[in-house]
């Protein structure tokens, strides 16, 4: 049975992070009775820089050494590019909160053929969960525009993959070439949260909350937990025409 989809709305972009920030450090807090290690896989992008600053503000005092960080996507880029999200999370969230290397798994950007680091990526992850596939604690997404989240784009062969946990995509922007986990992780974490601002998605937020959404078209929307949940948090401007 297809989970149901939690929204909520707030009247800022500010307000939104803070409320999120908070609901993300009390669910750790949370976690952390009953778990020794817990996953959090993390979004790129403009949108989450504002929430890795609130949770970084706010949140010293937990016990980050119980938290394993994980990327959803990366830029094919060096880990010191402008574009990259492993340079932005550094910056806003791990150094903040001095986050011990140990705990941090970047995606590999190193290696000549995108699709060796790929390769590298899942071995990481076959290692650290040891099962059959990945299931991160929470799992934070965006959305783009045209309807991707991550680096699956819309129509791309990448949303077809069945059996890699983490795959190379192709955006029709520069840096073009991104590596990414595939339909069949994310959809298995415990806890899926999207978040967007701002009136530019508005169509694809609709689609990929109440439809039409038709298949490959619209990636954001074949995000559908097999057993977790799956909440997404807009501002009112992103939540406009629903």
């Amino acid at each position: 049975m297809e989970q149901s989809i939690n929204t909520r709305i707030f009247d800022s972009a500010r307000n939104l992070f803070d409320d999120l920030a908070d609901d993300i450090a009390s669910h750790l807090q949370s976690l952390m009775t009953i778990k020794r290690e817990i996953s959090v896989a993390l979004a790129g992008g403009g949108t989450p820089r504002s929430l890795y600053q609130s949770i970084a503000e706010s949140y010293s005092q937990l016990d980050w050494s119980m938290v394993n960080f994980y990327f959803g996507d990366e830029r094919y880029v060096p880990h010191d590019h402008i574009h990259s999200n492993y340079r932005m999370a550094r910056e806003m969230l791990f150094e903040p909160l001095k986050i011990h290397e140990r705990n941090i798994f970047p995606m590999p950007t190193n290696f000549a053929n995108p699709d060796d680091a790929a390769a590298d990526y899942e071995k990481t992850l076959s290692t650290r969960f040891n099962s059959i596939l990945p299931q991160f604690d929470i799992l934070l997404l965006g959305i783009g525009g045209d309807g991707h989240t991550a680096s699956l784009f819309p129509n791309s062969k990448t949303l077809l993959e069945k059996f890699k946990w983490v795959t190379v995509g192709q955006a029709p922007n520069e840096p073009r070439t991104r590596l990414t986990l595939t339909l069949p992780v994310l959809t298995n974490a415990r806890r899926i949260i999207f978040v967007a601002i701002g009136a530019d998605k508005t169509d694809a937020i609709k689609s990929a909350i109440k439809g039409p959404c038709e298949h490959i078209s619209c990636p954001a929307g074949m995000v559908r937990p097999t057993s977790g949940k799956l909440e997404w948090w807009l501002d009112h401007a992103a939540a406009s025409k629903l």
